[in-house]
């Protein structure tokens, strides 16, 4: 998950502009459309526009949930995004390809907005928002989580997660140093960015909307924090809740917190 240039934290976003309507992620190697789509698109449109888009060979298609959040800059807003390499970006939502948990009526998927980088499952199919589509693997498949000694590691990332939560809910400084003062397999641990937290992420459960083998003892409702701060008012903090697996900002007193290394 590529984080923010700032803070010295690893995988940093790298993005090469092929000059052909075209920008290479140098982190995830996924081929992102440079400039998205003049115009906004319902669920069912934003895939076929996708699908018949001619640039640079075609073999497009609407990115997933987590692959759209890869392209947020949480250090930024109004757009969240690198607008150097993604100029023409507007600061509003952007359809993914992955439906919302719940099937109900009306049919419901993610969107995620540029604005902020907030991430919502409550849009109605039937509405329009924007679109820019991806080429590359989709990593479609359950994730591979190898658990070891109260540790997670997604292969897919290259993250190690401490498999079980802290036991008492905290603010977000103190979330922060204990972290920082983790014991556990000889390793440096830090609390995660919202956009690495993300990943961890079940977009087919809600209720915790997470692997349940790998981390058993996550609450069915509850934040968890990130080390990320809320480009437009810094003293929030972005969290994650897994009780359906939105990135929000909203100011709180505490939450649960799960640490990374």
């Amino acid at each position: 998950m590529p984080n923010a240039k700032a803070g010295g934290l690893p995988s940093q976003a790298s993005y090469t502009n092929r000059g052909n309507g075209t920008v290479r992620d140098n982190v995830t190697c996924l081929l992102w459309q440079r400039t998205p789509s003049s115009q906004r698109h319902t669920f069912t449109d934003a895939q076929s526009y996708c699908a018949r888009l001619n640039l640079a060979g075609g073999g497009w298609r609407l990115p997933t949930r987590i692959e759209v959040i890869s392209l947020v800059d949480t250090t930024r807003s109004g757009p969240a995004i690198d607008t150097a390499t993604f100029p023409g970006t507007p600061a509003q939502f952007f359809w993914t390809s992955s439906p919302w948990a719940v099937a109900r009526t009306p049919l419901r998927a993610w969107i995620v907005n540029f604005y902020e980088g907030l991430t919502s499952n409550a849009a109605d199919r039937s509405g329009a928002y924007q679109v820019r589509c991806v080429r590359g693997d989709n990593g479609s498949g359950r994730p591979a989580y190898r658990t070891v000694g109260g540790q997670v590691t997604d292969p897919a990332t290259g993250l190690t997660w401490q498999r079980t939560t802290a036991a008492d809910t905290m603010t977000p400084r103190a979330a922060d140093a204990y972290c920082a003062g983790l014991a556990l397999g000889g390793r440096a641990w830090r609390l995660p960015t919202v956009k690495e937290i993300a990943t961890l992420v079940d977009d087919g459960r809600v209720s915790p909307a997470i692997d349940r083998s790998a981390f058993p003892d996550t609450p069915a409702t509850g934040a968890y924090w990130s080390a990320s701060a809320y480009a437009p008012e810094p003293s929030q903090r972005w969290f994650v809740s897994f009780n359906d697996g939105i990135t929000s900002h909203r100011q709180l007193d505490d939450a649960h917190v799960r640490c990374v290394s």
